[in-house]
């Protein structure tokens, strides 16, 4: 499921490059040839967005109670968090508030790092994450402008163009 919302992601990102917009055509030509010859392929991911699965309680896989429930915990802990590796046990209180939730008695996953990193580093952690992604698409953009200003067919254009869909 989280591997085929990408895909759909990534074909949508190289769309809007023209360098790369043969791909996008033929990744989808793919997709659509592997859909009508071999459905098989795609049970699994039907099953599970449809909800039919043991293991997908909705679209998301049940994700959406986690991060309901880790944004309480994030609530009550915004500024000193749970302390390092307390997330997965400190969520169990605020699920069982959700009538379907069930948690496990080591903890359950968060499946969303920016909950953990902010749930159990509180506001610094999620700053020092935060500054150092952001630092980084900086960095990115502003050499994406420079190598453009030099020559807009210069040879990292595709780069920039694969690095940002991707």
């Amino acid at each position: 499921r989280g591997s085929f919302i990408t895909l759909l992601l990534v074909f949508v990102a190289f769309w809007f490059w023209k360098s790369f917009r043969f791909w996008t055509k033929l990744g989808v030509v793919l997709m659509i040839l592997a859909l009508i010859f071999v459905p098989s392929l795609f049970v699994t991911i039907i099953e599970r967005f449809s909800g039919e699965t043991a293991d997908s309680i909705s679209p998301l896989g049940g994700r959406e109670v986690l991060w309901a429930a880790g944004w309480r915990m994030i609530s009550d802990h915004p500024f000193r968090g749970v302390g390092i590796g307390n997330a997965p046990l400190s969520i169990l209180p605020y699920l069982d508030t959700f009538h379907n939730a069930v948690g496990k008695d080591d903890g359950v996953s968060l499946h969303n790092p920016l909950f953990v990193i902010w749930g159990e580093t509180g506001l610094p952690g999620i700053t020092l994450y935060a500054g150092v992604w952001f630092t980084g698409l900086a960095i990115f953009i502003r050499q994406f402008f420079r190598y453009r200003a030099i020559d807009p067919d210069h040879p990292f254009m595709p780069y920039f163009a694969l690095v940002s869909s991707v």
